[in-house]
């Protein structure tokens, strides 16, 4: 009798390397929209790319199953490596403003918190501006203009002792708020230097009258805050930083 059963062709195994390709695309998916650790996304994702490649040759020469899982992974990986390159330029972009800060657009001369709208609307450019380069080691008096509409003025200096007896220089300040959006306003946001050029951030004191001392918070468009910030004793400079991350000098005022 005639066996008419046919033999069963052996079965066709699957690409490991295209496994490897998916998994690592999904990983690097998953971590690429993580700040730092997106570092990681790029890697896995370069890897994955490899063992993708690899798969798909495989997979065309020895005729193997798990094209679909390669191309998958091969997708997901090239995916993750341009989402990590976009994610860490806007990364990069957002550190570098912090860091900064906004940067001086003017200098003139220091307006009370008094002052009203209309007179700044009005008033034409009298020679006092100057140019933005030369936000340094201004007078006591003195208001800076930034970028984005801030004005902020060292007003006047002191020096008085907390409740502990200890002796700060007090240096009075404005903020106002010529932009169109919200800003942030900190004591931390300044810094003093003294006669050996040490660079020290603003004190935390404690004085009875703690209405006056400048708080945080945020200020609305058009909105004015003063208020005082206590510097070593010995500060001989106030530096306004434009942040509490902030690295650079916006603007610094002689105080001595």
């Amino acid at each position: 009798m005639e066996n008419t059963n046919t033999p069963m062709s052996a079965p066709q195994h699957s690409s490991a390397a295209g496994i490897v390709s998916l998994i690592l695309g999904i990983l690097a998916i998953i971590i690429c929209w993580i700040p730092i650790i997106n570092n990681l996304s790029a890697v896995a994702g370069i890897i994955g790319l490899i063992f993708g490649v690899v798969a798909i040759l495989r997979i065309k020469k020895k005729n193997l199953s798990g094209k679909g899982v390669a191309v998958a992974g091969l997708i997901l990986c090239i995916l993750s490596i341009v989402i990590t390159l976009f994610t860490q330029s806007l990364f990069s972009k957002a550190f570098d403003e912090a860091t900064s800060g906004p940067k001086a657009a003017k200098v003139s001369d220091s307006q009370s918190a008094a002052d009203k709208d209309a007179k700044k609307a009005d008033k034409k450019d009298d020679g006092k501006e100057k140019d933005a380069a030369a936000t340094q080691d201004l007078a006591v008096g003195k208001a800076v203009t930034l970028e984005n509409g801030l004005t902020v003025s060292v007003d006047a200096v002191e020096t008085a002792k907390d409740m502990g007896k200890k002796t700060y220089t007090l240096i009075t300040v404005t903020y106002k708020n010529g932009g169109k959006e919200k800003t942030d306003f900190n004591s931390f946001d300044w810094k003093s230097t003294n006669t050996d050029g040490a660079v020290s951030d603003a004190e935390f004191a404690l004085f009875e009258d703690r209405s006056k001392m400048l708080q945080s918070g945020e200020l609305n468009p058009g909105g004015t805050v003063t208020g005082k910030v206590p510097l070593k004793e010995d500060s001989i400079k106030a530096q306004y930083r434009g942040g509490l991350f902030s690295d650079k000098d916006a603007a610094s005022w002689k105080l001595k």
